[in-house]
């Protein structure tokens, strides 16, 4: 009957997994690990109908020892032996050394309370793992699709500039007043009058006058400008300031600021008329016994071949230091007609230097403008320009003048030199004129009397 009882209580603790007390002797931890769940439920008639009274957790380990081997000790067992069939047992654990409480079941082996310490048999090797199934390729993927390109972004705002010191109160170093504003990062800029004001003034073209009134003035200072033209030369007007225009020669006003100005002046011009050099003579050749021929200067046939027959002259020869400047006689258009030369350099004993391979006619640098005078159509071509020098420049373009360009009267053209056939001894203009395509008298041209005896030439500039 007590055996059965006891097998009841065994089936019970499996049943009812309520945790077992720690035994002090037993070292088992309180993790669930290795605790080993114990319920002794016993029925003291042996019928499970009668009510538990929960004695079965009831035991101690110092009782072990009243109960032969194999047993343990219940206090609360009926009847007077308390000894009945242990379902663990204590014994010492081979792998730590300690007494550990080792379960009476297969099942419950892993609550042993040191590792490897097991009431069961050591388990036996184990297969070794299967081959398993080497894994399946990656399917194809699928491209990506196309990105919508990334919208443009606003740039970025600039960032806002610093606002400049005040000098406001500051003294300035350059006239020891004080500061009104701020100007600069240092307020270098001091805002105070200036002490003076200056005029310049240029003549054009150099030859042409003479200017009075440039120079340093003081503030608010009366000041008269005035343009007095050379012989030969008639002042045009003042330029380069729009307060001060006009063909007054003499002008006074109020100085309130810097100024630069541009006396211009021409050569003697009436209507109709006109001259490319302020100051004229006639250039006569030399004949071969030293002499001048006067009337070769001048056009038609004032000439003499080596035979002694007449030659004609197609111009008229002004003369003229080299680089005295030649002025347009009346508005026109640079002739595309026309050769332009302007890179012939100058003949050594009549020759050209070596490795020169360029134009070698004898009017040498030249160029020629086409006017309407009189509802005429009039061709001035100069000629024997100045080597290395031979044009003007046109002060709409800032370069030399070229074909097409436009220029005005009074103007400079170009430059007097001995390019070509010219006597290096004689400097001088070849001037050739046209009138409706057919050559024409320059004189007839001239603001100026042409005396074929002498080499002056009167102006009523003069």
């Amino acid at each position: 009957m007590f055996g059965f009882w006891l097998q009841s209580q065994a089936w019970s603790l499996y049943a009812n997994s309520t945790v077992f007390k720690q035994n002090e002797v037993g070292n088992l931890s309180s993790d669930s690990t290795s605790v080993l769940k114990v319920m002794m439920v016993a029925n003291k008639s042996g019928n499970d109908d009668e009510e538990d009274d929960g004695w079965g957790d009831d035991y101690d380990e110092d009782s072990w020892s009243l109960c032969p081997p194999g047993q343990a000790w219940y206090p609360d067992m009926p009847g007077e032996n308390k000894c009945g069939a242990a379902l663990f047992e204590l014994i010492v654990c081979p792998l730590c050394g300690e007494k550990k409480c080792i379960c009476a079941d297969v099942e419950h082996c892993s609550q042993c309370g040191c590792p490897g310490c097991c009431c069961s048999e050591p388990p036996g090797p184990t297969d070794p793992p299967g081959p398993t199934d080497p894994p399946d390729p990656p399917g194809p993927t699928d491209p990506p699709g196309p990105t919508d390109p990334p919208g443009p972004t606003d740039p970025p705002e600039p960032p806002e500039p610093p606002e400049p010191p005040s000098c406001e109160g500051e003294e300035c170093a350059d006239c020891g007043k004080f500061k009104t504003v701020s100007q600069g990062e240092d307020c270098e800029m001091c805002d105070c009058p200036p002490t003076h004001y200056i005029i310049i003034i240029t003549v054009n073209p150099p030859t042409g006058g003479t200017v009075n009134g440039d120079g340093s003035y003081q503030p608010n200072a009366n000041v008269t400008i005035t343009a007095t033209a050379n012989s030969g030369y008639e002042f045009v007007n003042w330029t380069g300031h729009p307060a001060i225009i006009g063909s007054i020669a003499s002008q006074s006003f109020t100085i309130e600021e810097d100024k630069n100005l541009i006396a211009n002046f021409r050569p003697c011009f009436t209507d109709g008329r006109a001259n490319p050099l302020g100051h004229m003579q006639l250039a006569p050749p030399i004949r071969t016994d030293g002499s001048q021929n006067i009337p070769g200067a001048t056009w038609g046939n004032t000439r003499t071949n080596r035979d002694g027959s007449p030659r004609f002259h197609d111009g008229i020869d002004l003369w003229g230091v080299v680089g005295t400047p030649i002025s347009a006689q009346f508005d026109g258009v640079i002739s595309r007609e026309h050769p332009i030369v302007w890179q012939q350099p100058n003949r050594v004993n009549g020759q050209y230097p070596p490795g020169y391979t360029g134009d070698k006619r004898d009017g040498g640098n030249r160029i020629t403008i086409i006017s309407t005078v009189n509802g005429v159509r009039v061709t001035n071509s100069y000629m024997h320009l100045q080597a290395g020098n031979a044009f003007g420049i046109n002060p709409d373009t800032g370069k030399m003048w070229a074909a097409g360009d436009t220029i005005r009267a009074a103007q400079i053209i170009g430059y007097i030199g001995i390019t070509g056939n010219a006597n290096p001894n004689v400097p001088h203009l070849h001037l050739q004129t046209t009138v409706n395509r057919r050559p024409a008298d320059p004189a007839g041209f001239l603001n100026a009397t042409v005396n074929p005896t002498t080499t002056t030439i009167i102006t009523p500039c003069d």
